[in-house]
């Protein structure tokens, strides 16, 4: 791939991930790198001339807002892995498993995978 390739790809790339911030209806957006996540959706933004209507928080403050400690409750679940070292899809059905366990989400609120 070449520098002017790797330029498109980066370029196409930041149009897919503002159009898919853009869809998201909510005030908050949480993350396991709350800083390294506001630098890219700023830098994203920031090339299309646009300012994000939301603010990123770490998830684990949403847990702790709710008395549970994140990494506690990962190890209690037997994990070995480290959070930031999980597939992304393999990190959303944890945090989902934890909230249900700690009684944060209904179980009945998630929809089912097909």
């Amino acid at each position: 791939m070449d520098e002017q390739q790797l330029h498109e790809f980066g370029f196409e790339a930041s149009d897919i991930l503002a159009e898919w911030i853009n869809e998201f209806d909510t005030d908050v957006v949480y993350g396991l790198e709350p800083e390294e996540l506001n630098h890219l959706i700023e830098a994203t933004y920031d090339i299309k001339g646009l300012e994000p209507s939301f603010e990123v928080q770490s998830i684990h403050s949403w847990f702790e807002e709710r008395d549970v400690n994140l990494d506690d409750a990962f190890l209690e679940q037997g994990q070995t892995t480290p959070l930031h070292l999980l597939p992304p899809d393999e990190l959303v059905i944890q945090l989902l498993q934890i909230a249900v366990e700690h009684g944060l989400i209904d179980q009945n609120d998630i929809p089912p995978i097909d």
